[in-house]
């Protein structure tokens, strides 16, 4: 799924609850490919704040991360807007 082999996840409050995604998310890419890199997570510290998602995950792609995990309520939704407008995937 990924072209770069860098995947990335944006959360939305750095919490248990939310790094229990990121820890599921990035155990089960390195199961599928033990060679992919999981990059560090990044929070936008509000799961109602679009802007900030979207630019964080802009951020992660400007890095070469060309799949993109967010578990970040409405602030996911920027992140979906950001991995559109690159053309790279996301959920």
């Amino acid at each position: 799924m990924s072209e770069t082999g860098i995947i990335g996840f944006v959360g939305g409050m750095d919490i248990p609850l939310i790094n229990d995604f990121y820890n599921g998310y990035g155990a089960g890419a390195i199961w599928a490919n033990p060679a992919v890199t999981v990059a560090d997570p990044v929070y936008v510290g509000d799961f109602g704040d679009p802007a900030s998602g979207k630019e964080l995950t802009t951020s992660q792609i400007e890095l070469g991360i060309d799949s993109i995990y967010s578990a970040a309520g409405k602030s996911g939704l920027g992140a979906l807007e950001a991995a559109h407008d690159a053309g790279v995937n996301a959920f």
